[in-house]
């Protein structure tokens, strides 16, 4: 390859790469037609750049899942899924045993495909293999992240979910319970305010991934919260759990006003339940008392 044909390809990568990024944010923005259209023509030029069965191939694939089952164009999700998982065990087999199955990034990459297959079977009614594909896809990230980690909860979502569809309240609360108690220990560690404010470049990968993550938190606490207001209550304690968690959250996201109607939330719970000197609602208090001060 001469430095000419090296450049265009450079070129082709950097604007497949910007589409994904656009489409990233259209599906943030719930413009999830628009985000169809761009995932559908960039795909067809991924495919003409890294071939159909390419693992530079894969987080388009993905991507192209994720808004299919918004729409809930089930088959081709399917599909895309199948040829993801081709291209996974393609890779694996021409790689040696370091950059294999066991490579870090294929096992998350693995965990994504299990989230989605997770997803596309609780669509189709099939919970047993819903739960299969969620709970591996959970393996796989605990493999490379740890159990308690920030992203492996988005799995433990998933289960619960499922569960939830199938009636199983309680196991759905575990998991629920789960990633609220990972999202506060992030969050919490994760203050002062500012932290995200600088992280809103839709050119910069790891932005666009801090801001996926935040998104996703939001999507997840906010149905966490309305399960336990339903099922628990809305003055139950747990509830007010997941209160102060997404005040945290909307602090990270830079808006304190949406902050602190949930810290008042949090505040009332915990002052009812607990008392106004425990160190629960102290701490809430005090990330009111910040959130005004700054």
């Amino acid at each position: 390859m001469n430095q000419a044909e090296a450049a265009r390809g450079s070129a082709k990568e950097a604007s497949l790469q910007a589409a994904r990024r656009r489409c990233e944010t259209q599906l943030m923005g719930r413009d999830v037609h628009a985000a169809y259209a761009t995932i559908v023509a960039t795909v067809q030029d991924a495919v003409g750049v890294y071939g159909k069965h390419g693992l530079a191939i894969v987080p388009y694939y993905l991507l192209m899942a994720d808004v299919g089952l918004e729409l809930g164009h089930l088959k081709q999700v399917e599909e895309v899924l199948a040829l993801s998982i081709w291209s996974l065990v393609r890779s694996a087999e021409e790689s040696s045993a370091h950059e294999g199955e066991t490579h870090p990034g294929t096992l998350l990459q693995r965990a994504a495909v299990c989230k989605l297959y997770g997803r596309f079977h609780a669509e189709a009614d099939n919970y047993d293999e819903a739960l299969k594909q969620a709970a591996n896809g959970a393996y796989y990230a605990s493999l490379v992240h740890g159990p308690e980690h920030i992203l492996t909860s988005t799995l433990y979502f998933t289960l619960g979910c499922i569960f939830q569809r199938m009636f199983k309240t309680e196991q759905a609360l575990g998991m629920f319970d789960k990633l609220v108690e990972i999202w506060y220990k992030y969050l919490a560690n994760r203050l002062p305010l500012a932290e995200g404010k600088d992280r809103d470049d839709d050119n910069d990968d790891d932005a666009l991934a801090h801001r996926r993550l935040l998104h996703d938190g939001n999507t997840m606490l906010l149905h966490i919260l309305d399960t336990r207001s339903k099922v628990l209550g809305s003055g139950h304690i747990a509830t007010g759990e997941v209160e102060y968690t997404m005040g945290l959250l909307k602090v990270h996201m830079g808006l304190p006003s949406e902050a602190k109607g949930f810290l008042d939330q949090a505040l009332s719970i915990y002052t009812d339940a607990l008392g106004s000197l425990h160190p629960s609602t102290i701490d809430v208090q005090s990330v009111i008392d910040t959130i005004r001060g700054a």
